[in-house]
């Protein structure tokens, strides 16, 4: 009867898509596995629709000691135990889970490193080894300890537990600081008492030692030498002569020369270096060397003489490269002698004989003798 009637309902909402059941790829857990810290659980890779929720269940080896929060901070009754998640996602399509792999066995809570004491063994003296050592240490993890050295509070040495002790710590006392650390809360610290004051290899002072070189050999012509020698002080060398026939010391102490002082022979000169030492050094004990003085070498030259009738005589000329005068002397006496020096007579009975007449010169005190010349003359009537 009439014109139909109609009405449009309100709309719905937005068609969505199906619920989707959840779904996770894996828990993981972050954090230190140490009594007092934190761990935190993730779910990774989560789909589902519509969004999922989480639970959370932790455990301690297999015992459940936390539900439904996403952080477990362990308890010290976890100790020794290795830690595990399970993660449950869920929506009104369904749910799925996943448990975290475990963490290493839980380790105690980190404690603050202390130290009862610091000590030094060994002998205080000049090259000798100390060793520090900590006493009574505690803390976790265990602490590193590192070494600070002084000499009469100056520092003089670190990060060692040996100490070698140098000669500027010569009268002075040793000590060491040695400090803990691993990395929670504040480190320790403690010193050591003071050493004795450190003594040197010699006593109360440090011992020094010579080196002299050999001088080289000298002729009793050849000029002043240079001494040299050193001492491990660094101080001077002084020198003496224990052979004061055959060599003096000339000049002062620093540049000291070795002067020969001629007297024949060949002879030792001995030299004696010494060092008396200071306030800080012992006396070296002295070094003595010799070398060899040797009188210079000459030689003759002797001119050939003629021959000479008996009853006759010639002057013989001959000399030397000392500028020495040289002797004459007649091997063969029966037919030839010497006079005034330097003439030689023919004396032989017959005639047709030969005179051997040898030239010497025995030396001095600077020259060495000279090795003999001999010359032969005929003598004839």
């Amino acid at each position: 009867v009439g014109s139909p009637a109609s009405k449009t309902s309100s709309a719905t909402s937005n068609v969505s898509a199906a619920d989707v059941a959840p779904a996770i790829g894996s828990a993981t857990i972050s954090g230190t596995a140490k009594v007092g810290q934190t761990l935190t659980a993730t779910a990774n890779s989560v789909t589902g629709s519509p969004t999922p929720t989480f639970m959370y269940v932790w455990l301690a080896d297999t015992t459940v000691v936390g539900t439904n929060n996403s952080t477990y901070t362990i308890a010290a009754g976890d100790l020794g135990k290795a830690i595990t998640v399970a993660i449950l996602v869920s929506n009104t399509a369904g749910s799925d889970y996943k448990v975290s792999s475990a963490t290493s066995n839980v380790s105690a809570a980190g404690v603050a490193p202390t130290i009862g004491s610091a000590t030094i063994s060994g002998t205080a003296k000049v090259g000798q080894v100390l060793t520090a050592t900590a006493n009574s240490v505690t803390g976790s993890p265990t602490p590193t300890p590192s070494y600070q050295w002084k000499a009469a509070g100056v520092n003089v040495g670190t990060n060692s537990s040996t100490y070698t002790i140098a000669s500027g710590d010569l009268g002075k006392a040793i000590t060491v600081v040695i400090t803990e650390d691993n990395g929670v809360g504040s480190s320790a610290s403690a010193t050591s008492s003071a050493t004795s004051n450190v003594a040197g290899d010699c006593g109360a002072k440090l011992c020094q030692t010579i080196t002299f070189p050999r001088p080289s050999n000298m002729l009793t012509t050849t000029a002043d030498q240079l001494l040299s020698a050193t001492s491990t002080s660094g101080l001077p060398v002084v020198f003496q002569t224990y052979a004061p026939a055959v060599c003096s010391v000339v000049g002062a102490v620093g540049s000291q020369y070795v002067r020969v002082v001629p007297s024949g022979a060949p002879q030792t000169c001995v030299i004696n270096a010494s060092q008396i030492g200071n306030a800080t050094f012992a006396p070296a004990t002295w070094v003595q060397v010799g070398f060899n003085v040797n009188n210079v070498a000459q030689t003759i030259t002797f001119n050939q003489p003629y021959s000479l009738k008996i009853g006759t005589n010639q002057t013989l000329s001959a000399s030397s490269t000392s500028g020495l005068s040289v002797s004459y002397s007649s091997y063969t006496p029966s037919i030839c002698t010497i006079s005034a020096g330097n003439k030689v007579t023919a004396v032989a009975a017959t005639t047709n004989q030969y005179c051997v007449i040898a030239a010497t010169q025995s030396g001095n005190t600077i020259y060495a003798g000279a090795t003999p010349v001999t010359k032969s003359l005929y003598t004839y009537k």
